[in-house]
């Protein structure tokens, strides 16, 4: 028993010496293991999107569930978001208990840190404003591109009239799983840290976008074990480091994105869940079977991806390196 209670109390002690390590290796941990398990049949997730392509439907949190149903393996499409989170809250009440994990749930209150429910709202508003610009600039090239864009297919995704397109494109960002299931551990327990030991939220951004995109590395995993570069994202070994170093690129963008919008609302998990989904929204609920890449200097990108980088460097050219962050913030 003595032995027992001492490992503990060692355990608890690494913990408040080294949070940022022990939740990222346990997030990392918990990825891999899941990834393992998806390896027992690496082909169902791949038979999902390519359920999605022929049959056109939006790809969230509730609608996967009744394939879930019919082949567990899909469960690993939840928990491998979903360790971050759960990184964070075996590593909060390990190290602060009960207290550390209200500290922690009280960031999923929508603005926080003397935000006013007027100047909260205000944020999320034009959040959605600049979203909906956005789609509105995809819908734009894809006309121009039609008829082979699958501007047709891509709608049909979100509903059969033009209300129920735009209405399910507002709830969608409520129900993406990446951002509902990852980021209370990223941005509710990992980016304050970061911003207190850097006291640099910029650098904060690029070290979690780094650490964030090679989190998902696993993913890969049943790609390349297959041994086809067909297979891999890029469709060769050369195009998957690329796509590799792309991806990396993207993180480090939505990490500031996600920042400026946290900080704005006080440090709400909310604010980080919606940018994230948003961001994500672009990737596969509106892209990611549509023509919409375009060529810049050579290099192909979504067509958001210049939208997303705009947005960043105003942000940046008008706010510096504290991103908007409150001085009595988080």
């Amino acid at each position: 028993m003595a032995v027992e209670s001492l490992g503990a109390q060692t355990m608890t002690e690494l913990i408040r010496r080294r949070p940022l390590l022990t939740f990222y290796v346990l997030a990392v941990v918990l990825g891999a293991i899941v990834t393992s398990i998806r390896l027992l049949d690496p082909g169902a997730m791949g038979a999902v999107f390519k359920d999605m392509r022929t049959n056109p439907w939006h790809p969230n949190i509730i609608s996967v569930f009744p394939k879930v149903l019919d082949n567990p393996i899909l469960w690993t499409g939840y928990l491998f978001p979903f360790a971050p989170t759960a990184a964070a809250l075996i590593i909060v009440a390990l190290g602060w208990g009960r207290k550390g994990l209200r500290e922690l749930f009280d960031r999923f209150r929508f603005w926080r840190e003397g935000v006013t429910w007027r100047q909260g709202m205000m944020v999320y508003a034009t959040l959605f404003a600049v979203y909906l610009a956005a789609v509105a600039f995809l819908l734009i090239v894809l006309v121009l591109r039609e008829p082979n864009s699958g501007l047709t297919g891509m709608l049909q995704r979100y509903g059969s009239t033009p209300f129920a397109i735009f209405g399910f494109m507002i709830v969608a960002p409520f129900l993406g799983p990446g951002g509902l299931l990852e980021e209370l551990g990223w941005r509710g327990f990992m980016f304050p840290l970061l911003v207190e030991k850097l006291a640099n939220p910029l650098l904060a951004c690029v070290v979690i976008g780094v650490l964030w995109g090679l989190w998902h590395f696993p993913r890969e995993i049943p790609s390349i074990v297959s041994g086809n570069p067909a297979m891999l994202k890029g469709g060769s070994w050369s195009g998957f480091a690329l796509n590799q170093l792309q991806f990396l690129a993207g993180t480090i963008v939505a990490s500031i994105l996600i920042a400026y919008v946290y900080f704005k609302t006080g440090g709400s998990v909310w604010a980080a869940i919606l940018t994230h989904n948003i961001s994500n929204e672009f990737a596969v609920g509106l892209t990611i079977f549509t023509k919409s890449q375009l060529q810049i200097a050579g290099v192909a990108m979504d067509v958001d991806t210049p939208f997303k980088v705009a947005i960043a460097v105003l942000i940046v050219a008008t706010t510096g390196t504290q991103l908007g962050r409150r001085r009595e913030g988080t």
